[in-house]
């Protein structure tokens, strides 16, 4: 009790209700996260920059980052002399406030660490950095024979690794702007800017050149259009995702196949080790199946296997084909008439990396559909041992570039989505008919076992038949054989002692 008088109530509340805020700490409208450390901890260096650190999360003060921030003061101050600009102009030509206040926004931190001007700067320097790098990129005869990113053969690998990181991005709209800004009339826009020099990287192109080559409108424009989220660009991470998932339809896969009490069921692979006689009589055959309940719950246990790996199908005579068309996006995966069309996929040391930022954004981000989650996901259930991923390698469905492939590539897929989870697999229904077709496959050998099977037992069965038959004729006939000789022997017998007793002297 003493204890309670000598706290000051007044000023306990008076404390307590200065830190409470009526609005959110963070805007519905961000997109750009810190990796949730149950994510990070999977593979911290997938989700950490290696040579640049972009926007506000990591420290660019940093030993291993201050050579890449001089090379962003340098390309500002190249760009400013080439375009015959003040950086009065340049920062005049963006609506201050309005753009400091948005672009906080996008950012799932108040970053009140920040001031207004450090904010602004920050997202000036970063920005045109990237717009000056892929401009250097594409036309390289821009580029100087003093510029370190270019003077180093593995840079572009680095940078490309540090630009697709989920913490390591700027709002969409920043970058548009100040592309607008500073483009020459030959420029393209800076969507096709920057998915031809990703995807001329083969181990980032997971998109299909049918994106680049049939969305001309939307590629060719510096304006975004106002549509669902998947068609509205957020920041260079989402413009991938865009590309990666493009044409995925959803319903495609979905074709209300699984009722609300639906259990997926599998059956594992049968064999003549499966098969018990007895006798001459046959035991029937019973699969195990194993089931899967609550199949569509909220949250699936992304563990569950949707599907039997690809050396079972392939046993069960499903067929695994390379989609040549090159025309799909790697999410486009199709099952038809027992083929497996699956689009090639390159994996390389960026690969890993870009597909974890990518869940993340998917976890992250609200609203978000899980396709690339799904993806990898499917895939995993498909390989699931080293026969599964040398017979992909044999299709040339997967091509295997760096040095720990043989190591460890099955469980590339496995390693990936650990810790997340999956609001809605999206290739429920091609699961569902992979497991018809595969079910349908493994009763018609069934029925073929149980056939040689029984026509084994009938053999069996005539033979042993024949054999007893066999064996009381042979009997009956030596007897018979046996008596004949044996009344021969005795006539013979009779017939010389007659003579020599009763033969003429």
């Amino acid at each position: 009790m003493e204890d309670d008088k000598e706290i000051n109530v007044e000023a306990l509340e008076n404390n307590i209700s200065a830190k409470l805020h009526c609005d959110s700490p963070v805007s519905a409208k961000c997109c750009i996260f810190r990796v949730p450390q149950v994510i990070r901890r999977q593979n911290p260096k997938a989700y950490h920059p290696d040579v640049v650190a972009i926007g506000p999360f990591h420290d660019r003060s940093s030993e291993h980052f201050r050579p890449m921030e001089n090379v962003k003061l340098w390309y500002l101050r190249n760009l400013l002399l080439r375009k015959n600009i003040t950086l009065k102009t340049l920062i005049h030509g963006i609506n201050v406030i309005e753009f400091e206040k948005h672009a906080r926004e996008f950012y799932a931190e108040p970053l009140d660490h920040l001031n207004k001007n450090d904010f602004i700067e920050m997202m000036i320097l970063d920005g045109l950095f990237i717009i000056e790098l892929f401009r250097k990129l594409c036309f390289s005869e821009d580029i100087s024979i003093n510029d370190p990113v270019f003077n180093m053969d593995c840079m572009f690998q680095y940078l490309c690794h540090d630009l697709l990181l989920l913490e390591n991005q700027l709002p969409w709209f920043v970058l548009n702007s100040l592309h607008i800004l500073t483009k020459d009339v030959v420029d393209c826009s800076l969507k096709r800017l920057l998915l031809v020099i990703f995807y001329s990287e083969p181990q980032l192109g997971l998109n299909s050149k049918r994106f680049i080559d049939h969305n001309t409108i939307f590629l060719d424009t510096d304006f975004d259009d106002d549509h669902d989220h998947d068609d509205k660009i957020l920041h260079i991470l989402d413009l991938i995702r865009i590309s990666s998932v493009f044409k995925f339809k959803e319903d495609q896969f979905q074709q209300s196949f699984y009722g609300p009490e639906t259990q997926l069921k599998m059956h594992p692979t049968t064999t003549l080790s499966d098969v018990a006689s007895d006798g001459d009589s046959i035991v029937n055959i019973e699969l195990e199946d194993r089931v899967y309940n609550n199949f569509r719950p909220p949250f699936y246990g992304l563990k569950t296997q949707f599907m039997h790996p690809a050396t079972t199908l392939s046993e069960a005579g499903i067929v695994f084909r390379m989609d040549s068309s090159d025309r799909n996006s790697i999410m486009n995966i199709e099952f038809e008439d027992g083929v497996f069309t699956i689009p090639p996929l390159v994996i390389g040391e960026l690969t890993e990396s870009l597909f974890r930022n990518l869940i993340a954004f998917e976890q992250c981000y609200h609203g978000c559909s899980h396709k690339v989650t799904s993806y990898i996901v499917l895939m995993d259930n498909l390989i699931a041992s080293q026969k599964d991923m040398n017979l992909f390698c044999e299709k040339n469905i997967i091509t295997t570039n760096w040095r720990s492939a043989e190591l460890d590539a099955y469980q590339f897929f496995n390693k990936l989505y650990n810790d997340t989870s999956l609001k809605e697999f999206l290739y429920d229904g091609l699961c569902y008919q992979v497991n018809e077709h595969y079910q349908v496959a493994q009763d018609k050998k069934l029925q073929r076992m149980r056939r040689e099977l029984r026509t084994t037992a009938q053999l069996k069965r005539n033979y042993l038949t024949s054999n007893v038959t066999s064996t009381s004729l042979w009997k009956v006939t030596s007897l018979i054989a046996a008596s004949v000789l044996l009344g021969v022997t005795i006539v013979q017998t009779v017939y010389a002692m007659k003579q020599y007793y009763y033969s003429p002297r």
